[in-house]
């Protein structure tokens, strides 16, 4: 099975119905992902942990990604992430059919708590 491309969105959703197309989304190298930890100011490495593993793994179900991130939680169609001791939230949509990991954003506990992600 492929490895998961990494794919940031500001409009996840429209890009999943298709109503954008593919140009509403661009691939991120990991740099863009860690640039957004690097703002945050203390979960790099908590960060580069979370790709080192999404980027290896091959999931196909929730129960799989629980099996590598125990307090993963689908809210709506979005799997979040928690990270550094929940002080940190990956919120992802992922495809599973296409090995697929669409990174909506990378959030502060409160940042996740003000709801602007949904």
């Amino acid at each position: 099975m492929p490895l998961p491309d990494v794919i940031y969105a500001d409009n996840i959703e429209a890009w999943v119905d298709g109503a954008q197309g593919a140009y509403c989304v661009r691939a991120i190298a990991k740099r863009t992902l860690m640039d957004k930890a690097t703002a945050q100011g203390d979960c790099v490495e908590q960060v580069e942990a979370w790709y080192r593993v999404a980027r290896r793994a091959a999931w196909t179900t929730l129960a799989e990604v629980r099996n590598d991130y125990r307090h993963a939680n689908l809210v709506g169609d979005k799997t979040v992430f928690n990270i550094k001791g929940n002080a940190y939230r990956i919120v992802v949509y992922i495809d599973y059919g296409r090995q697929t990991i669409y990174v909506k954003d990378l959030l502060s506990h409160a940042g996740y708590d003000e709801d602007t992600w949904k």
